[in-house]
């Protein structure tokens, strides 16, 4: 009675091990993650090895196959190993023409002999590799074209490259090639839609005030050319005292900005005139405004800028030169361009010229 008893408590100690011990596997499991914007793209995979095998055509076969378990169905790689690889985002993102939902999805492949690939996503993210894998839970498939890499990936790997606020291309990589995927997150409108939820916070950019938010709000929207109309409201409200605003040379000239962008240009010129006018201003606040309005392509406000600041801070002209050689040279007219550039040259002092003299040689071979 007492061996049974004995061997009954082993038994559930062993048992009771296994469900709460989890324990190495072969093919050891990662993940990687990637910010795009404010988007959060994460993959769950198990990385497998070469080991001396034939990958392509071999261990993974070409083409859709019938899972050892269920012959009477085709299915494609499980892409990696163990359970099913796993894709989350946070927010939509698109892929292809293929809109994908913020979720979590599983990922699967079939890699063909011409050197294409179909990459899947299924809205069946769990389970075990292509044992539960069903037709009628893809969401789409995309296809692609793999690519042959000198680079030999022993184990499996996943990683993320041409990563920019709006997109970023995933790639599998096992032995020699590569499977890249590109996805794009429309992170403007993705920011705006927060921006409208989270309007009137006072805490919502950085622990600003309503004003500060307003302002930030502002220049988001007009930096990016989006919404306009209502980057103007906000941009009224960051000047506004009853709204927690002010009216400084920053929230002047954003609001000018906006105006000038929705074209009511006498309202622009305006408060435009009304933030240069304002007393304290610094050379560096110039500079900074010039290159804010040279990206927005206001060029008539960046040379209304320059002029002004040669006018403001005369021993500091070669400074003004300079951000109108800027100027012209994004309009395309180099040969104005490098006249003002050697001006500021000459003028410029001794531990300045030297930058200056290697951004002419740089535009100097942009030119050839």
């Amino acid at each position: 009675m007492k061996i049974i008893s004995l061997c009954t408590i082993l038994l559930a100690g062993l048992l009771s091990l296994g469900q709460a011990q989890e324990l190495p596997t072969v093919s050891p499991k990662a993940s990687v993650s990637q910010r795009v914007g404010i988007t959060e793209i994460s993959i769950t995979y198990s990385r497998p090895s070469v080991n001396q095998r034939t990958i392509w055509g071999g261990v993974v076969s070409y083409g859709y196959n019938s899972p050892a378990a269920d012959r009477t169905r085709t299915a494609p790689w499980r892409t990696g190993a163990n359970e099913n690889t796993i894709i989350e985002t946070s927010h939509e993102i698109q892929i292809g023409e293929n809109t994908l939902p913020a979720g979590k999805y599983g990922l699967f492949m079939a890699v063909f002999e011409d050197d294409s690939a179909d990459v899947i996503f299924s809205t069946n993210y769990q389970g075990f590799g292509t044992l539960n894998f069903q037709p009628e839970h893809v969401l789409f498939k995309l296809k692609v074209y793999t690519l042959n890499s000198e680079n030999f990936k022993e184990q499996l790997e996943f990683y993320f490259t041409d990563i920019t606020a709006q997109s970023v291309t995933t790639n599998l990589h096992w032995g020699n090639k590569v499977i890249p995927f590109n996805m794009s997150v429309n992170t403007n409108e993705i920011v705006y839609e927060n921006l409208l939820a989270t309007q009137g916070s006072f805490q919502a950019v950085n622990g600003a005030t309503t004003g500060g938010w307003n302002q930030a709000a502002a220049v988001f929207c007009m930096n990016n050319k989006i919404h306009l109309d209502q980057a103007l409201l906000w941009s009224e409200n960051a000047v506004n005292p009853n709204f927690g605003g002010l009216a400084n040379f920053a929230t002047l000239t954003t609001n000018a900005n906006i105006r000038k962008l929705l074209g009511e240009e006498k309202s622009a010129d305006s408060i435009l005139n009304e933030a240069f006018n304002l007393e304290g201003i610094s050379l560096g606040a110039f500079v900074f405004y010039g290159r804010q309005v040279i990206n927005l392509e206001l060029y008539d406000f960046a040379i209304k800028t320059y002029e002004i600041s040669a006018k403001k801070f005369p021993d500091q002209v070669w400074v003004s030169k300079n951000g109108m050689a800027n100027i012209y040279k994004r309009k395309g007219e180099t040969k104005k361009a490098f006249k003002l550039l050697d001006e500021a040259i000459k003028i410029a002092p001794a531990n300045r010229k030297e930058r200056l003299i290697s951004k002419k040689e740089n535009w100097e071979k942009e030119n050839r």
